[in-house]
This record gives C-alpha cells, structure tokens and sequence, in this order.
C-alpha cells in the first residue's frame, strides 16, 4: 500500500468500506497508524534541516565601511539605457585602500577556513587586479584592536568596461583571533595597488563579496 507524502492522515484517505475492512484485520489499523507517524515525521526532517557542508554568505559593497585611514570612496552610477546601479566602492588605482565588513558568523558554522570571490567592475581602463582579504574574529570581552589574519589575494583581469566581473576562489584563508561559536568576524578587504601584478588604469569598483564557509550543524541552535 503506497501513502501519499501529502496525505494528512490515513483515515482521510479510506471510504466507510474500506475502513470496515482495516478495523476487521489485527493489527492493521496499528500498522497504519505507525507508517503515517514515520511519513510525517520524515516530512519534518526534510522541512526544517538545513544540509550541511559549503554554503555562501552575500556580502554586498553598500554594507561595507571604508576605513577613516586609506578608505575607498563610495560612489553610485546608473547604466545609460536601463539605469541599472553600479553601486560600491571605488579603489585606487595607485594607492592601496581598505574597506571592512562585519559579519555575524552563523552559529553552525565550524570555526574553520574560508574563501571569497570578488564581484566588481571598472567604468574605464584596461589591465588587471588583485583584490585581498583577511579575517579578524572577535566575540564576548575580545579586544577590537587585534591584528587580521593572513591576507589571501586573487587575480582578475578587466574583460570590458561597465561590466560585472567575478573573480575566481582565493585561497582558503584562516581567520585570527581564535574564532569561537557566535563570533563576528570581521572581514578587511583592499585593492593590492602596490604589486606588480595590479595593472589596471583605473580604479576599481567593488560591487560585493561572495564568501563560502563550512555549516557543521543543521541549526543554530
């Protein structure tokens, strides 16, 4: 006998006949009862897990902070025919420059390395560059003023002019501080102006950051 997944109860599913025949049968009644408990418990189990493993936390520009020393600029500029926002941060192309985001890090999330793609655009200019991150994870009586851990850089060339780029995976980088559950971390990113592989001409517009953790948990609870 095959129980639709969407049925709310066995007896809903029999006519007056069909039920005079389960009531004549022992122990049938039991065994339906107990499929139909299996079936919605599973139904349970699949509504309010999360799966585990790699998944992604959107960081857009617009939530990023440039620093008071060495910060971007922020700007904001619409396309010309369907006035689509290019909104973000603007780096230099001579200068190195800093922007932060602090993220409220996922209790499920298992304290370990992470990676990052870079999404940006340039409105001129010609070249390459490279954007990099580092981390700092701070929690209940932690100092704020601590150093960031080991920066991971990655390398992207500008195809064409007021188009969206998306920059490969760093590397995996490690966090400082020591990161413990409910931890925020904060995340220092910057354009790496002063290495010789960073060619492009002009500046560089941050548009966000797609960073990929390790859930260990199928909640935060």
């Amino acid at each position: 006998m095959t129980i639709p997944l969407a049925s709310p109860t066995v007896a809903g599913m029999m006519g007056p006949l069909d039920k005079q025949r389960v009531d004549a049968v022992p122990g049938m009644q039991t065994s339906l009862t107990t499929v139909q408990a299996a079936v919605t418990a599973a139904q349970a189990g699949v509504t309010t897990s999360i799966q585990q493993g790699l998944h992604t936390i959107w960081l857009p520009a617009i939530g990023m902070i440039g620093r008071v020393t060495s910060g971007p600029i922020y700007n904001s500029t619409e396309t010309t025919t369907n006035k689509v926002l290019m909104a973000g941060y603007d780096f230099d192309p001579n200068t190195a420059q800093y922007g932060q985001f602090m993220v409220a890090m996922p209790k499920s999330w298992n304290l370990g390395t992470v990676t990052a793609h870079f999404v940006w655009t340039a409105l001129t200019g010609s070249g390459s560059i490279i954007w990099g991150i580092q981390g700092l994870a701070v929690g209940d009586g932690d100092a704020l003023d601590a150093a960031f851990g080991s920066a991971v850089t990655v390398t992207d060339t500008l195809l064409t002019a007021s188009q969206a780029h998306l920059t490969g995976a760093t590397a995996a980088m490690t966090i400082a501080g020591n990161p413990a559950a409910m931890d925020s971390v904060i995340f220092q990113v910057y354009r790496d102006a002063a290495a010789g592989g960073d060619t492009l001409t002009s500046s560089a517009r941050l548009l966000g950051v797609r960073l990929y953790l390790t859930i260990a948990a199928q909640t935060d609870a």
